[in-house]
């Protein structure tokens, strides 16, 4: 009961807190797949609901009730999250955290049995951990892969030409962002189909995939004021069959963003892309500034301004956490990420095993798919050193964690003696 508190409390500052300026972000509450990575948030919202379904099943013995109190706080979340500035309140979030919680309270009430497994059992929890870790890290090199679209390519473009002015809160014009000229590997793009989809995609899986030599985009254009809640695209590329984007370089305020083509947004995941916020600060509204889009030859895609740049490594497939959410964060916060994220994904397997050489076996399934997976599709980053780091971490954590006392159980004999414990109840 002592962890309980702190994980309702975390629930509520994560759900309760303030993301902007704006109430109310013009989604609609029944909507199920709406906004940026709807996926992606359902699966947010289950995770975020565990922990404490999953202390309250262990307390209370039960699932059902847990389902109960886990819906109607998220209810209360949501209602509440009509009048926070940055919060949309969902439906599909209310039944997310409620599975979330139910699936916690599962965990809590059999938490014995999967503490303290015995022979058979124990062999397959320690090879389904290792199974399931392996299909993580193969589903993650998949969808962090660089695929763009080849069919019926278009482009939008920013408006072209000398920027329109509107009247701001000061009475002083306010300029709109204007692209001036937009070349992609020295050919001009403009509004419209383009005429050769497989060329273009080519050479934007040529740009992002760090091949060295790959086409440039550059874009001349004047920031103007672009708004920070949804951006306003320079140029964008997207498939005329699905919709699905190829590449999209847009501005925010003051922030540049450029968005790679990665299998992950066809599945309403995130993944990472190349946010480099205040990249536009001390230029003028009105300046005619170019920025360019280009691939360091290193295994990087890159934006360079009036002779700046900033870079964002290839996805590697020990990025998975990215698929859910990828937060601005300096390099070595993200590298940290990816240690927890490997060292979850291998300490269960450890867990369950009796010794060191256990653990290491049910580690190489997901440790041969870390180390293939990139060297047999070019198109998503090695494992860096700080995956291997947390290779070691999780098997190291789940054969040393101390593994806590069964619960017991008191009972009465027929006799009416004082209770006595029992077996652990599983």
């Amino acid at each position: 009961m002592a962890l309980l508190v702190p994980a309702v409390v975390g629930v509520l500052l994560l759900t309760l807190s303030p993301q902007g300026t704006q109430v109310g972000l013009g989604l609609h509450p029944l909507c199920f797949a709406c906004g940026e990575a709807p996926l992606a948030n359902i699966v947010r919202n289950v995770i975020l609901f565990m922990p404490m379904g999953l202390l309250l099943g262990r307390w209370l013995g039960r699932s059902v009730p847990v389902l109960l109190l886990a819906t109607l706080l998220s209810a209360g979340i949501e209602t509440a999250q009509f009048f926070i500035p940055g919060r949309n309140p969902l439906l599909i979030d209310v039944m997310a955290n409620g599975a979330g919680g139910w699936l916690g309270a599962l965990l809590g009430v059999r938490l014995d049995l999967l503490l303290h497994p015995r022979g058979t059992w124990r062999r397959i929890l320690r090879w389904g951990a290792s199974s399931v870790a392996a299909g993580l890290l193969l589903f993650s090199g998949w969808a962090l892969s660089v695929d763009p679209p080849t069919e019926a390519l278009t482009l939008n473009v920013a408006p072209v030409g000398p920027p329109d002015s509107r009247p701001g809160a000061d009475t002083f014009p306010l300029p709109d962002t204007r692209v001036h000229e937009a070349l992609f590997g020295g050919e001009a793009l403009s509004r419209g189909p383009h005429s050769d989809s497989g060329d273009l995609a080519r050479r934007i899986g040529d740009l992002f995939s760090g091949t060295p030599g790959s086409p440039r985009l550059e874009v001349a254009f004047t920031p103007g004021v672009a708004p920070r809640e949804r951006g306003q695209i320079l140029v964008r590329v997207h498939s005329g069959v699905d919709g699905r984007e190829a590449m999209a370089l847009s501005v925010s305020q003051r922030d540049l963003h450029l968005a790679p083509p990665l299998r992950a947004s066809a599945l309403s995941l995130v993944g990472p892309s190349l946010r480099w916020p205040d990249a536009l600060e001390g230029w003028m509204l009105t300046d005619t500034l170019t920025v360019t889009a280009l691939s360091d030859g290193e295994g990087a895609f890159c934006l360079e301004l009036e002779g700046e740049r900033r870079c964002e490594r290839l996805p590697s497939i020990a990025d998975g956490w990215s698929l859910l959410h990828f937060p601005g964060v300096p390099g070595w916060g993200r590298a940290l990420l990816t240690l927890l994220w490997v060292a979850a994904l291998f300490g269960p397997a450890a867990f369950w095993s009796r010794n060191i050489g256990e653990a290491v076996r049910g580690a190489l399934p997901p440790a041969a798919g870390l180390l293939l997976f990139p060297l047999l599709f070019a198109t998503v980053g090695h494992a860096p050193v700080v995956a291997w780091l947390g290779l070691g971490v999780g098997i190291a954590f789940g054969q040393l964690v101390p593994k806590p006392p069964p619960r017991t159980w008191p009972r009465s004999d027929d006799r009416g003696a004082s209770p006595t414990p029992t077996a652990p109840y599983h």
